[in-house]
C-alpha cells in the first residue's frame, strides 16, 4: 500500500536471530496458499523466539490459518524486526483476505491496519499511524468487541501521548477502559497503564497509583504488562520518596520478565532508587559501590540490543547516575568514575550525531544530554523526595511483594 510504502525503516540491521526467522517466514509464506497454519517447525521458532510476547500480538482466533500467520509478523515486530514485520504483513494483505469469507477478511484486514499503526508509531511516524488506526476503526465498524477496535483505539491514545496531547490521550484510555468485558483484556490493561502514565505526568500522583494498582491486578503473575505496572508502581513511589518500596519493585520485575521494553526501564528505575538510597547516606562507602553495580547493571542489559531508543535511554539514565556520584565520591572513586563518564558521553554524542545525519534529530537526546553536561544539573540531579508515613503506607504492598515464582520453561519442539 501506498502509504506504507512512504514509510522509510531507519532502523539498525535486526539480530541474527530475528533475521534467520525473517527469512524462514517469508519463505514459509511464498511457498503455501495460507489456506493452512504455518508449519510447525516455523511456530515452535515463533515460540522459542518470541516466549514473552504480549497478549495484543497475539490474534484471539488462531484457529483460522491466517491469523496463525499473523502471529508469525507479530514475533518479528516483538523481537525488533519492524521491516520484516511490515514485509509478511505486505504478504498477507495482498493474498490473505481471498482465502476468507467477507467477515473474516474484513477483520483480517482491521487488524492489520492496527499492526500497521503500531509499526509506523515505534519508529516515530506518528501521522502514518494515526492514519493506520483510523482504517482499522473504520473496517471494524464500531464494534467494540472486536480486537482491532481496542487496538487501534489504544494506539491513538499512544499516538496523542507521544505528541503531548493529553486531553486525546486520556478522553480514549477513559473509553477503553469504561467498556469492561466488551473489549479485549490485554486492551483494558495497557489502558490503565497509559492513563497510569498521564496522571504521573501531570502530578496526580494518587490517581496514578489507583490505576497502576488495577493493572496490576488485572494480569496474571508473570504478564510481562504486571512488568510495566510494577515498574511505574517504582516510579510513583521514588517521587514520593519511597526509595525501598521502589527497590522492592524493580527488583520483583526483573525475577519474571524477559521482556528488554520492561527491563530496562526496570533497571533505569532500580538505579535511580538506589541513587536515593545513597543520597542519604552519602558517607556509606558500600551504597557508593551498589550505584555503580547498579548503573553496570543497566548498561549490560542492552549491551547487546539492536534497539537504539532502549540503549540511548540506558545510556543516558547510567551517565546521570555517575556524574552525581562523581561530584560526592572521594577523590580516589572520582578518579575512576569520569573516564566511565567521559566514554558514555561521547557514545551519545555520536548516536544523537549520527541520526540527525540521517534527518532523525534526536531533541529529547540532546536536551538531556546537554543537561547533563552542565555541572549544576549533575549536582542537583535526581534528589531524593521526603516521603511521610502517608506515602509509606500508600506503597506498603509494593515494599512486601513476595519473590515471583520461577517461570517454568517450555519445552520447544520435543
Amino acid at each position: 500500500m501506498s502509504r506504507l510504502n512512504s514509510i522509510v525503516l531507519r532502523l539498525p540491521m535486526p539480530p541474527s536471530s530475528a533475521s534467520l526467522l525473517r527469512a524462514l517466514a517469508l519463505a514459509a509464506c511464498d511457498a503455501s496458499d495460507l489456506t493452512t497454519p504455518p508449519p510447525t517447525w516455523l511456530e515452535e521458532d515463533v515460540l522459542a523466539l518470541a516466549p514473552a510476547m504480549p497478549p495484543d500480538l497475539s490474534p484471539a482466533r488462531l484457529e483460522v490459518p491466517l491469523f496463525r500467520w499473523l502471529r508469525v509478523a507479530s514475533a518479528l515486530d516483538f523481537a525488533g524486526d519492524l521491516d520484516g514485520a511490515r514485509q509478511l504483513l505486505d504478504r498477507l494483505e495482498t493474498r490473505g483476505p481471498d482465502q476468507l469469507e467477507h467477515t473474516d477478511a474484513t477483520a483480517l484486514r482491521a487488524i492489520i491496519c492496527a499492526r500497521r499503526g503500531r509499526l509506523a508509531r515505534q519508529i516515530g511516524e506518528l501521522d502514518a499511524a494515526v492514519d493506520w488506526y483510523q482504517d482499522g476503526l473504520a473496517l471494524s465498524g464500531g464494534a467494540r468487541t472486536d480486537d482491532a477496535w481496542g487496538a487501534c483505539v489504544q494506539g491513538l491514545a499512544n499516538a496523542a501521548q507521544a505528541r503531548g496531547d493529553v486531553h486525546t490521550a486520556e478522553r480514549l484510555t477513559r473509553l477503553v477502559t469504561l467498556q469492561g468485558s466488551r473489549v479485549p483484556h490485554y486492551a483494558r490493561v495497557a489502558a490503565w497503564i497509559t492513563r497510569t502514565v498521564l496522571h504521573r505526568q501531570q502530578g496526580r500522583l494518587e490517581a496514578a497509583t489507583r490505576c497502576a494498582w488495577i493493572a496490576h491486578d488485572l494480569v496474571e503473575e508473570q504478564d510481562e504488562r504486571r512488568g510495566q505496572a510494577l515498574v511505574e508502581l517504582s516510579r510513583l513511589a521514588l517521587v514520593r520518596g519511597q526509595a525501598g518500596a521502589a527497590r522492592r519493585g524493580c527488583e520483583v520485575v526483573l525475577g519474571f520478565t524477559r521482556t528488554l521494553r520492561v527491563r530496562r526501564p526496570a533497571r533505569s528505575a532500580l538505579l535511580a532508587a538506589v541513587l536515593v538510597e545513597w543520597r542519604r547516606a552519602t558517607a556509606h562507602p558500600p551504597a557508593c559501590a551498589q550505584v555503580e553495580q547498579a548503573a553496570e547493571a543497566l548498561l549490560a542489559e542492552v549491551v547487546d540490543t539492536t534497539d537504539r531508543w532502549e540503549r540511548l535511554h540506558a545510556q543516558l539514565d547510567a551517565l546521570e547516575a555517575l556524574r552525581a556520584l562523581a561530584q560526592h565520591a572521594s577523590s580516589s572513586s572520582a578518579r575512576s568514575i569520569r573516564p566511565r563518564c567521559r566514554a558514555l558521553q561521547r557514545d551519545i554524542a555520536l548516536t544523537v550525531a549520527a541520526r540527525a545525519q540521517r534527518g532523525e534529530p534526536l531533541v529529547w537526546a540532546e536536551q538531556r544530554l546537554a543537561a547533563l553536561t552542565q555541572r549544576t544539573r549533575a549536582t542537583t540531579a535526581l534528589a531524593p523526595a521526603v516521603g511521610g508515613d502517608e506515602a509509606a503506607h500508600a506503597f506498603a504492598r509494593l515494599a512486601a511483594l513476595p519473590d515471583p515464582v520461577p517461570r517454568r520453561e517450555e519445552a520447544v519442539g520435543a
